[in-house]
């Protein structure tokens, strides 16, 4: 079984980039401390209690929630229809600054090359590329790596941003040539909106709600 390692920031509002966020973002540990906070010294307001909150263990939760949803509803929703076997998380990553990044989700997915001709994933995804007749996908696919890797005032893209160069750099193994592929065969086969809707909808319902159930607050020894 093969593994194509990925990064959610090449999905763009596909996989919530920019949402899942520890920063300013739906998983800001912050608001999570300023509601417990509040409702906390509402029940101890007679008492003079001294806490902080515990982000090594909200940040574990925040990547076992993630964990299972991106391994199950994720997988389940919209990769395992593209022909992939079975989607790995590996963690949230955040940046060691947040002026030009954001949070994103690392994460694998395992291609077997058995279902496809002995084909292993480059080969196939540059095959794709090259032997389709059907200008439609091509020309989906060549719209969606322009609007979304090319290069712009104070940003030079280093991602292919047209079918040519993509079927390239998939021959020479190139990461980011893999993950702009497959986040181009996402949308083409699911409309780029209707994953945006449906996956911010479960992930709210899904993930961050489940977050509150707990408290992460703890005693100042």
């Amino acid at each position: 079984m093969e593994k194509v390692e990925l990064q959610s920031s090449y999905f763009g509002d596909m996989l919530l980039y920019g949402h899942i966020n520890t920063y300013n973002g739906r998983l800001d540990s912050d608001y999570f401390f300023d509601e417990e906070r509040y409702s906390y010294d509402g029940e101890y307001e007679d008492e003079e209690v001294e806490v902080e909150f515990d982000d090594e263990y909200f940040m574990k939760r925040v990547n076992e929630q993630l964990k299972e949803w991106f391994e199950g509803f994720v997988f389940e929703r919209y990769f395992k229809p593209l022909g992939f076997s079975k989607l790995n998380y590996e963690k949230l990553h955040q940046p060691s600054y947040y002026n030009y990044d954001a949070d994103e989700v690392y994460f694998d997915l395992e291609f077997d090359p058995s279902k496809f001709n002995g084909q292993n994933f480059n080969e196939y995804a540059s095959g794709l590329l090259e032997n389709s007749k059907d200008v439609e996908f091509v020309t989906t696919m060549g719209i969606f790596l322009r609007e979304n890797y090319s290069s712009y005032s104070g940003f030079s893209s280093l991602t292919p941003n047209n079918v040519s160069d993509l079927i390239v750099e998939l021959k020479k193994y190139e990461y980011r040539a893999e993950n702009a592929f497959v986040a181009a065969l996402l949308n083409y086969k699911i409309e780029y909106d209707e994953i945006e809707a449906i996956c911010e909808d479960d992930f709210y319902y899904g993930v961050a709600e489940k977050l509150h159930d707990e408290s992460y607050l703890k005693d100042v020894a």
